[in-house]
């Protein structure tokens, strides 16, 4: 770990916690929704004195999900920003506010960006409760160690977590559970503090999209007398028959059979309504192809039938159907 020169003052008498941590809390903020809009408690507030963005080429270095970007200028401190169409994007400083700034920007110049390969969290809670933001950009102190700050900390953004200054190594140490940093307060030694907690910035799931319209089912007619149809039928007529079946856009309105026939009449004509010439032939059709029997009238009715068809004022061949 970095360390300081001899002549800072003596480090002070660590402080410590109600509780030992052993585990960094990893905290994934999704402070818009996928239509653009404030979500899960964060709200909007004034942009300030910078409110227009010049670009957002980059992902955020905190995103572990597609198309979280970093923007510019530096002063506009959009390091997490969300878009938000048309011509805006929602950008969040830090976690612990529950804010967002709409800073203007034509979200059809954005290019689709994917997560950095290890996303570095935009903010960091330290074991002693000081609160960290990652510096993106902007002119930073360089040490004779080599170590620039990598985050700023506390009220006043004074006090740092360290950083390699040529980028090459983590600032953070994540080999254990409970992750460490190098700690930098003004006038004293540097210290070794843990993480009790990290935010990274994540997209909101789309919304699921699904199909209003059921799939096809073979069920049984409804009928007002209790009567169904043959239990080796559907709703387009005999399964496994291709003469005593309707095609698959026009369903049966009338499905019967007897001993030695099978019948199907299939809905056809204009407007979805069954025509006495069309319905007349298709049954016709499918009882020559069935091999059906033409039946007198004055036989018995058919198990579960209720209706003659053609009616007896219409010409022959007359089949009693259910």
């Amino acid at each position: 770990m970095p360390g300081n020169s001899a002549a800072l003052s003596p480090s002070p008498v660590p402080l410590t916690t109600s509780a030992e941590t052993t585990r960094t809390q990893i905290v994934t903020a999704i402070a818009v929704d996928a239509s653009g809009q404030p979500a899960n408690g964060y709200r909007e507030v004034p942009a300030g004195t910078s409110s227009e963005l010049a670009g957002c080429d980059d992902p955020s270095p905190a995103a572990i999900s597609v198309n979280i970007y970093s923007c510019y200028p530096s002063a506009a401190a959009a390091n997490v920003c969300w878009p938000s169409p048309p011509a805006s994007m929602l950008c969040m400083e830090n976690p612990w506010d529950k804010e967002v700034r709409r800073l203007s920007f034509d979200t059809r110049r954005l290019p689709t960006v994917q997560p950095p390969t290890t996303p570095e969290p935009f903010a960091l809670m330290l074991d002693n409760g000081t609160h960290c933001l990652f510096i993106s950009g902007g002119a930073r102190r360089f040490r004779n160690d080599g170590y620039i700050p990598a985050y700023a900390c506390g009220a006043d953004l004074k006090a740092s977590v360290l950083g390699d200054a040529g980028g090459q190594s983590d600032p953070i140490n994540r080999s254990k559970p409970l992750w460490t940093i190098t700690f930098e307060q003004p006038g004293f030694q540097t210290q070794v503090r843990s993480v009790t907690t990290a935010w990274f910035a994540a997209a909101a799931p789309a919304p699921s999209i699904t199909n209003s319209v059921p799939a096809p089912t073979a069920v049984p007619f409804p009928s007002s007398n209790g009567r169904q149809i043959p239990p080796d039928a559907d709703r387009q007529g005999f399964v496994g028959s291709a003469g005593a079946r309707c095609n698959y856009t026009n369903p049966a309105v009338v499905i019967g059979r007897t001993a030695d026939s099978a019948v199907v009449i299939c809905e056809t004509g204009a407007g979805g309504s069954t025509t006495k010439a069309s319905a007349y032939r298709t049954a016709y059709l499918l009882r020559l192809k069935t091999q059906c029997k033409r039946e007198p009238a004055s036989l018995p009715q058919i198990t579960g039938c209720g209706t003659r068809y053609p009616p007896a004022r219409w010409s022959s061949p007359r089949v009693r159907l259910c």
